[in-house]
This record gives C-alpha cells, structure tokens and sequence, in this order.
C-alpha cells in the first residue's frame, strides 16, 4: 500500500534503521492504531501536517484525532503507548496516556464543523460529511510532555 501513512513510517525506519522493529498488521495500524513494534513498545507516526487543506507541512501545531473519519476511535484512544510526531529534523515522542491526560479539560468539546475560517487551538471540530471528532494543539504543548530526538538512534531514546 503506497499512501501518505506508509510514506512517514517508511521515513522514520530509514532514519533509525533499527534491527529490532517489527511492522504492525494492516489490522493493527487500522484499529489498534499501531504503526511499528519495538520491544515493549508501539508507536503510531505521525507526518507533519498542514494546519489547513491546501497549506504546506508545518511542525508547529497538529490535529489530534478523538475521534476517526468513520466515527470510530480515533489515534489517540489506540493501543500505541506513543504517538510519534515528524519534525523536519527528527522525531518528537509522547506517550498516548500523557497526551490524553494533559488535553483532559482543555478542550472545549463543543463540536464545530470545520470551515474555511482559521480553526482555533483546543476547540472540537468536525470535517463536513466525515464523522471525525479532531482538534488543534501546539506542538510546544505536546514538547513539554515529549522526547525529542534527531540523532537517530532509538535505543538512546528515553521512552519512559
């Protein structure tokens, strides 16, 4: 399968090239939400993403998704202990349960579909004919919970 999720995991193996990962299933990166096994550990990839369609990658801030485009549990209520963000130059780790706990009441869970307007940060929204529930956090935020590493070796990456 050559879509954009294949393309970041594929990017993040090239740049740590670590003998001990494993690919997820199709089943698991589906509904379990796992992209890469390593050790006792998963992760979900994340590419960086456009703040709108049509806008260019940034790193600067990143949906969080509560909630699939089929209604369904999204990403951040997966089996992934860590989400794993692409930056320009490296990765950012963050455990799922961290993410989950620090957005805990600091979102507004109003739902708003998503317009052409500029959408705010921890506000629910919903795309036009998707069942998604997503919202816009600062990457800084999610720095402050996270381990970032642009040297490429995952066995001295802290994932604790």
């Amino acid at each position: 399968m050559n879509n954009f999720r294949d393309i970041s995991r594929d990017d993040f193996v090239a740049f740590y090239s670590e003998d001990k990962m494993t690919f997820s299933t199709f089943a698991q990166d589906v509904h379990d939400h796992i992209d890469i096994f390593y050790g006792i550990y998963s992760f979900d990839i994340k590419s960086k993403k456009a703040k709108r369609m049509g806008q260019d990658a940034q790193d600067e801030v990143t949906w969080i998704e509560e909630m699939n485009v089929r209604g369904r549990k999204g990403w951040l209520h997966g089996k992934a202990t860590h989400i794993v963000f692409q930056y320009k130059d490296g990765y950012l780790f963050v455990s799922t349960s961290k993410i989950r706990d620090t957005f805990k009441g600091k979102v507004n869970e109003e739902l708003e579909f998503l317009t052409g307007s500029s959408p705010k940060n921890y506000q629910y929204y919903r795309r036009k004919y998707k069942k998604d529930i997503i919202y816009l956090v600062p990457m800084k935020e999610l720095e402050k919970i996270g381990v970032f590493d642009n040297e490429g070796v995952l066995q001295d990456v802290n994932l604790n």
